[in-house]
């Protein structure tokens, strides 16, 4: 059983216009991006040796990580000469679950230390939030978002056995 903890500094934004199909005068502009500030993994390791030093291994297990995803879709019409702009926007962060596989190499280099080539997966799930309407609209709307969370890693490790 292996178990990590790491910091992390992973951020993807993106931004879309997108035409209005029921008005030739209308254009959203969507604004998304979503940032994992830490991720843990619990796993087991399974592996085969391909030489007496060199290791070949499979991982899987569970995710754990702090997703922080921003949304905001801004609104500009052009109807009879007058300019309107409306911007939605919405926040959300949590802790995610999810899991995570992955697979690597280790080469004993001596009795104590190791040299270590590893990839994971991770998928943390789809977070969904209900972006409100800006103050002063006389309907009330409300626009669904969802994110879908996936994060990969290569790792280069050293290892010291007692």
């Amino acid at each position: 059983i292996e178990g990590d903890f790491s910091w992390l500094s992973a951020r993807q934004t993106s931004s879309n216009p997108m035409q209005n199909p029921n008005s030739v005068t209308t254009t959203n502009t969507f604004d998304a991006d979503s940032s994992v500030t830490w991720l843990a993994t619990v796993r087991p390791r399974v592996g085969w040796l391909v030489t007496d030093n060199f290791l070949g291994y499979v991982t899987g297990g569970l995710a754990i990580a702090e997703v922080q995803s921003n949304w905001s879709m801004t609104t500009l019409s052009n109807t009879f000469g007058m300019v309107l702009i409306d911007t939605w926007t919405g926040h959300a962060s949590s802790v995610r679950y999810g899991w995570a596989l992955g697979g690597g190499f280790e080469y004993g280099l001596t009795r104590h230390w190791t040299l270590r080539l590893d990839y994971l997966h991770a998928d943390l799930g789809t977070q969904q939030l209900d972006v409100a309407a800006p103050a002063g609209l006389a309907n009330t709307h409300y626009i669904n978002v969802s994110t879908t969370t996936l994060v990969d890693i290569l790792r280069v490790g050293a290892n010291y056995r007692f």
